[in-house]
């Protein structure tokens, strides 16, 4: 097998193999945390609209007074519960996203943002009142 066989025997084979995981997600600069207290103030009874990072889609969520969320991103409308965490943290339970799991996350504020961080996701959302879905 001449060298030039050998090149696009080795092309081919790279070409089939698995894409390489992605990296750690984009992780702008946090803002000061904020208590339960402060952070359910500025949401509850709010819609929140802005950018998730893992995805790079816009995005609107609405923090209802009951416990439960609604949103609503391109093509698609999700339903879902939140709480706050002992430690403050912001929950989540998604119907599909997250496969369904709780997903908790610090809230910050920056400017006139809301910052909901994770190892796993950034949301950066601008809450203004009643439902904006």
């Amino acid at each position: 097998m001449n060298k030039l066989n050998f090149g696009w025997l080795a092309m081919a084979l790279a070409a089939c193999s698995a894409p390489a995981p992605l990296g750690p997600q984009p992780m702008a600069q946090l803002g000061p945390a904020l208590s339960a207290d402060e952070a359910r103030s500025l949401m509850v009874g709010y819609t929140g609209t802005g950018t998730r990072t893992s995805t790079g889609s816009g995005w609107n969520m609405y923090v209802a007074p009951d416990g439960t969320l609604a949103a609503t991103a391109p093509h698609r409308a999700e339903a879902g519960r939140w709480r706050f965490a002992d430690d403050g943290r912001f929950c989540m339970t998604w119907t599909a996203d997250w496969d369904g799991k709780e997903l908790c996350q610090s809230v910050h504020r920056s400017g006139a943002s809301i910052q909901l961080s994770s190892p796993a996701s950034l949301e950066i959302l601008t809450f203004m009142p009643g439902k904006r879905l």
